[in-house]
């Protein structure tokens, strides 16, 4: 019994040492994919690349939590895709969940867990960043090219009616 046990920690702490990303070594990228239209956008952010920083994997969920939507997310280590999974935002107060699919190529547990809400707000921002049309942007610009239009039209209107002051007292100063 003691054998077997101390042989299953030291294959457990071989695992851990063995895999850089088991071992905590945080990712290079994550792709997300937008699991409603299919777009895809690549994030390097280095507060969402840790092993650990999108959520506690000591933590998992009892039961699944009601969801919609969602994304997935595959992250990338220096030799490859590793893992992946599905991220579901929360609404209405109630946090944003994680289904674990687990390591590419492996048979991992596929639980349920909660983001962590630093890493949520973070990847809310930055989706919300990179999803945002630019007819959100338009009415800045709007204002800007507005206030551009203002400015060489008062311009044009003083140097208009200078040209024609100075051509008036050139005029004047040739008849006398």
């Amino acid at each position: 019994m003691k054998k077997t046990r101390l042989l299953v920690t030291l294959s457990l702490w071989v695992l851990l040492f063995a895999s850089p990303a088991l071992a905590g070594a945080p990712a290079v990228k994550l792709v997300i994919t937008d699991l409603q239209n299919g777009s895809e956008i690549v994030v390097s952010e280095p507060a969402l690349l840790g092993f650990f920083a999108l959520f506690d994997f000591q933590k998992p969920l009892a039961e699944a939590p009601q969801v919609t939507g969602g994304i997935k997310i595959i992250r990338y280590w220096d030799t490859g895709p590793f893992d992946f999974m599905h991220y579901y935002f929360g609404t209405n107060g109630s946090p944003s969940s994680i289904y674990y699919d687990g390591g590419l190529g492996s048979d991992s547990e596929h639980k349920w867990y909660t983001a962590n809400p630093e890493s949520d707000q973070l990847l809310r921002t930055i989706l919300g960043r990179q999803n945002e049309p630019w007819t959100a942007r338009l009415p800045g610009v709007l204002v800007v090219c507005g206030l551009l239009i203002l400015v060489v039209g008062v311009v044009g209107f003083f140097l208009y009616r200078f040209r024609r002051r100075f051509i008036r007292t050139e005029m004047t100063l040739a008849s006398r």
